[in-house]
């Protein structure tokens, strides 16, 4: 009897010791999970790629519960890559559910979308000094301004190839010309919704500066009071710089038609007179041209003895 007594307590020690090992082996484990966004842009319309990334410790079949948001049914299968198309500007949140059939994971990602930019980014340019002589030191300051809010890149593609990309609202740029040649430089200004404003800035580099060349003709020189003549001044400046005009008559300067480069004159009084020119460039560098003038009064008419 006591031997029967100590095998059927013996016997229920090892099926209590079988059924604890049996419900340690039973416990489960939810699912590891991490979330990766794979593409993605800042604008709407946009096109989101999404990788999960999940793995059980049993080993367990796995089911992905995806979410995102816009009011949509969750999406289920058994993909851990997903892409979903947000047509509407907004803040989202991706969420996405994996389950053992047990337990679940849950992982998250947040977006956001701007409205697609309607107005293209505006620029000023500043201290635009185009010209000069060499070496020429080219100076150039920009502002930009963006409605929509965008961020701003700025791309300068200069003669040769070259070309320098800056970000931001307020930039300067400087380069040296050290020979004489006219050059060219493009200036692209890109907000990130790919909207862009361009301009394109020519730059003159001279050698030195020189006088303008000048002549001056008159229809007539000589002839009897009154006398109308009409005179022209020819002048060309090397560096195609601007050309200011001033005539003198003995010496007098003249405000009316002073800064043409044509000028009608009449003389009522016998003499000789000094006709003159100066043409000035922007630098401040001169010519000067000059004619004489003779006037000669009229011969009172002689009355023959016959006539009276």
């Amino acid at each position: 009897m006591r031997l029967f007594f100590l095998s059927s307590l013996l016997m229920v020690s090892l099926l209590t010791s079988a059924c604890s090992q049996s419900t340690k082996n039973l416990q489960n484990h939810a699912p590891e999970l991490s979330l990766e966004l794979l593409s993605s842009c800042e604008v709407a319309p946009c096109e989101v790629w999404v990788k999960a990334r999940a793995q059980d410790p049993e080993n367990d079949h796995l089911r992905y519960l995806w979410h995102f948001g816009e009011g949509q049914e969750a999406l289920s299968g058994n993909t851990s890559l997903m892409s979903y198309l947000y047509k509407q500007p907004g803040s989202y949140r991706i969420q996405l559910e994996v389950s053992d059939g047990k337990s679940s994971s849950f992982a998250y990602l947040a977006l956001s979308l701007k409205a697609l930019s309607q107005h293209p980014p505006e620029m000023q340019l500043l201290n635009e000094k185009v010209w000069g002589y060499a070496p020429f030191e080219f100076e150039l300051e920009a502002l930009a301004h963006d409605v929509d809010g965008d961020d701003l890149s700025y791309e300068w593609r200069f003669d040769g190839g070259m070309t320098l990309f800056q970000q931001g609202e307020h930039l300067k740029l400087n380069r040296l010309y050290e020979k004489a040649g006219r050059y060219g430089l493009e200036l692209n200004l890109y907000d990130s919704s790919g909207l862009n404003s361009s301009r394109y800035i020519h730059i003159t580099v001279l050698a030195h500066n020189q006088a303008p060349k000048l002549s001056l003709t008159s229809d007539r020189v000589s002839g009897f009071a009154p006398l109308n003549i009409n005179l022209e001044a020819k002048a060309f400046d090397p560096e195609g710089q601007g050309l200011r005009y001033r005539w003198l008559v003995d010496g007098e300067g003249l405000e009316q038609n002073s800064n043409a480069n044509r000028l009608k004159y009449t003389f009522n009084r016998a003499g000789t007179y000094l006709i003159e020119v100066y043409v000035e460039d922007s630098m401040g560098l001169t010519n000067h041209r000059d004619i004489q003038i003779s006037v000669k009064e009229k011969s009172p008419i002689k009355t023959s003895a016959k006539n009276l």
